[in-house]
């Protein structure tokens, strides 16, 4: 979600006062960062990625999927977690919440080396890490997706826990989602209600359907208008009689429904602003490609949407312009990219050709910006994005330094959402020196895949597309105006095939060739013989096998990067399904479908659960992934892979084919009795008694909240087994009454608890009912846990599955 301060907001009525000195300071903190980093070169500039899952929630009994809303606790723990794991980098990652407080944004805790080819090779494991992280902390009946859309986001009973919508109070006034959805940092309901306020009414998402045989034969739409016929309003009054107050669109009505969506984001470091500017550009013409090329998202709202993607949805859900704007302002804040902005050729002396867009500019902020010293091109974007309003301001924060705090820039920057983003370096803490940190390139528009293979292919080739960019110094520019025809393009059905798209027929440096015409998706990738283009993923390819020649990639890599580009190739041929071909496909397939636009509810349940299994490698849909294997490790027990989860049912089973899980072999000396857990955890021993432990001094008194049951806590007060690794008691014998021992850490308590839902289940063992009560564990629940064997002590089925959480937080036996 980009940029998080915290401190009290203002809501819109009250942030008049203040909105033009926001933007004026705004103005001064980017100027102050430009000069002081405008030379700058960066020798080792690195590159990273961040994947967005979802938590769902599965009722097995009713077969309904919902969100699970407790991401908030889940990073809190996550954090912890990683505060305790080895000090190893690579084993390291970052924790963000999102908009939604169903989504967990995943980061690897060290970035990528740029220069090197070799570390593509770290992507796909560092998303299995990150993946096994999460799921290591989920219930029974929890799952992790990394499914762009939920199915039936906003449809009754979407959400656990349960909610009902506040149409007429709140931050939304939505009549679909509860404010409860949004995660608990102030931003994002300020955001909600201020986007609302200033527009003056609610946002407003119509998706076009895709009408069936059967679909206008449904009563849900017989209070359906025609659009053009009601005004905002009237559209918002209707909206409270029917969910579908238009007739041939899906309708929703809040920022949740676009910002509750999952994407994978590539951000890349450069080494001077000279190349971030050229590369942004470059970005620009490639964002649409790899929107279709990713299409996830063909149902909204419980309903089959014309579109593949999550992108019109999201860019409605943040449109803060009032009714007068839109006729001046031709672009939601959240939209495909309206200006190039580099200073070189081949755009310096061709800017009209290719800017050839009307765009509103902040005029008073153009002439700061050109006075300040921007150049014309740069001062313009930044002109251009200084006409939306900061929509968060904290009355705490108005007042700070320029030169160490760019809070109020950012304020406009991380709020205008394009489809590739030009980011100045952060300050440094004393103002007066370049930061750590130089300047970068976001490509945004790519949408999560269901697996990790398919994530880390879309990285990788991003990744090498970079580098290829700026070494060779390709050309790929075309007028804005194509661009605009290519975003809008990318999100129709089965876009990939049945779109053609504006692009260059000569993309060498300093061509005398600007001539482009429509291609076909793969005719732009890998080539179109006719007009003697090579296509761009072709010339990639001669790139990675020159590196290697020279020694500079090794053989692993070139097999990677070949297996990736080869995917890439047959999904743009339609070998390969996109998620929202296949998941299409799925539903009009499926036998409960009625032929009438509408997702089953019991269908939903399904692609949440396969989502989950192809997630973890455990099913292979060869629709998708052909003959490729993700190399996915084994999830631990606490993921799906319960002896009493529900069967698939029999159309999902006759879709898919199950790749049973099998574990990795146990690390030498790991056996019963000589496994220990994770640093803090009780050393087992021939007994089952607790040794000597690091832990044993370890005190944590902070409360912990099941991520289920947040009214349910659990907190230890010097917690830890006892240094004589004796019974709890002095003699030695089971201690009664709710007097408060220690048994482990809160964390490693914690861990556990997380991983079972209701306990202690593995052993036995629930927590008691004084827990609440005195916050500590009763002396009979000790006396019963000291007595479990060590894996089930700790909450674990087995000592393999301990050792397979052991491996994957890093820490030593």
């Amino acid at each position: 979600m980009g940029f998080l301060e915290a401190g009290t907001p203002l809501d819109w009525e009250s942030s008049q006062a203040v909105l033009a000195y926001v933007k004026g300071e705004g103005i001064r903190q980017l100027l102050h960062l430009y000069h002081l980093n405008k030379d700058r070169q960066d020798a080792d500039v690195m590159w990273g990625e961040e994947i967005e899952y979802s938590l769902v929630e599965l009722d097995s009994q009713q077969r309904v999927a919902r969100v699970a809303n407790y991401a908030d606790h889940i990073i809190d723990e996550l954090t912890v977690r990683e505060g305790m794991s080895s000090d190893d980098k690579s084993s390291k990652s970052d924790w963000r919440p999102e908009y939604t407080n169903f989504m967990v944004e995943a980061i690897p805790g060290s970035p990528y080396n740029f220069g090197s080819l070799d570390e593509v090779l770290e992507i796909e494991p560092s998303m299995n890490l990150r993946r096994s992280k999460i799921a290591a902390l989920l219930n029974a009946n929890q799952r992790l997706v990394s499914l762009t859309a939920f199915p039936h986001m906003g449809v009754k009973d979407f959400m656990a826990p349960p909610t009902p919508p506040c149409p007429h109070s709140g931050c939304s006034h939505s009549v679909f989602l509860p404010d409860a959805i949004m995660s608990p940092h102030p931003r994002f309901g300020t955001l909600t209600r201020n986007i609302r306020d200033r527009r003056g009414a609610k946002v407003l998402i119509l998706v076009p359907l895709e009408e069936d045989e059967n679909t206008q034969k449904r009563s849900q739409w017989d209070l359906s208008r025609v659009r053009g016929e009601l005004s905002r309003y009237e559209i918002e009054k209707l909206s409270e009689q029917t969910a579908n107050p238009l007739r041939n669109y899906i309708y929703m009505d809040a920022m949740g429904f676009g910002m509750g969506c999952c994407c994978l984001q590539v951000t890349f470091g450069t080494p001077d602003v000279t190349v971030a500017r050229y590369l942004f550009d470059q970005f620009t013409v490639l964002a649409p490609l790899f929107l279709a090329l990713t299409a996830s998202a063909p149902f909204q709202r419980g309903l089959v949407a014309a579109t593949d993607t999550r992108w019109d949805t999201i860019c409605m859900s943040v449109d803060c312009r009032t009714v007068e704007e839109m006729d001046t302002i031709h672009k939601s804040r959240y939209a495909g990219v309206s200006l190039y902005i580099s200073n070189e050729e081949p755009l310096a002396q061709r800017v009209s050709e290719y800017n050839d867009v009307d765009v509103a500019l902040n005029e008073s902020a153009y002439q700061q910006f050109v006075a300040g010293g921007l150049d014309p091109i740069l001062a313009k974007h930044f002109a251009y994005l200084f006409i939306r309003d900061p929509m968060v301001i904290f009355s705490d924060k108005v007042e700070m330094d320029h030169r160490t705090n760019t809070a109020h820039f950012e304020n406009i920057q991380s709020t205008n959402w394009n489809s590739v983003r030009f980011k100045p370096p952060p300050p440094s803490p004393d103002g007066t020196s370049p930061s750590q940190i130089g300047w970068r390139v976001e490509f945004r528009t790519p949408e999560a895949q269901l697996t990790d293979f398919e994530n880390a292919a879309v990285a990788a080739v991003v990744a090498v597309l970079a580098r290829v960019i700026i070494d060779e110094k390709w050309d790929l520019y075309i007028p804005m105006s194509k661009n605009d025809e290519n975003m809008a393009r990318s999100s129709q059905r089965n876009a990939v095939l049945s779109q053609r798209f504006w692009f260059r027929h000569d993309i060498g440096h300093n061509t005398s060739n600007r001539e482009y015409s429509e291609m076909t998706l793969n005719e732009i990738l890998f080539g179109k013989a006719l007009l003697g283009f090579p296509g761009i993923m072709n010339k990639c390819k001669e790139f990675i096998q020159r590196e290697h020649e020279a020694g500079k990639c090794s053989a692993a890599t070139l097999e990677r990067l070949s297996e990736y580009m080869a995917f890439i190739e047959q999904r743009s041929t339609g070998e390969l399904m996109t998620t929202a071909g296949y998941l299409r496909q799925y539903l009009k397939s499926h036998p409960l479908y009625q032929q009438d636009s509408v997702v089953p509810t019991a269908v939903g349940y399904e692609i949440a659960d396969l989502a989950a299994k192809v997630g973890f490698g455990q099913i292979h849909i060869p629709e998708i992934l052909g003959s490729f294997r993700p190399s996915f490790r084994p999830p631990p027990f606490s993921i799906p892979t319960y002896p009493s989860s529900p069967p698939l049912s029999p159309f999902a089973a006759s879709r898919i084919k199950i790749s049973p899980p099998s574990l990795p072999p146990l690390s030498a000396g790991a056996g019963t009795g000589a496994l220990a857990a994770a640093a803090g955890i009780v050393n087992d021993t021939e007994g089952g008694r607790g040794g000597n432990s690091p832990s044993s001094t370890i005190s944590n008194s902070r409360r912990l909240m099941h991520p289920a049951s947040p009214s349910r806590h659990l907190s230890a007060a010097g917690v830890g087994m006892g240094s004589s690794g004796a019974s709890p008691n002095a003699s030695g014998s089971p201690a009664t009454g709710p007097e408060a021992v220690s048994v482990v850490s809160s964390e490693d308590f914690t861990r556990c608890w997380l991983a079972r839902e209701g306990g202690y289940k593995a052993g036995g063992l629930e927590v008691c009912s004084t827990s609440c009560a005195t916050s500590t564990v009763c002396a009979d629940d000790a006396a019963l846990f000291d007595e479990l064997p060590g894996a089930a002590r700790l909450g674990f089925e087995s000592n393999h599955e301990l050792e397979y959480y052991r491996q994957i937080w890093g820490h030593s036996a």
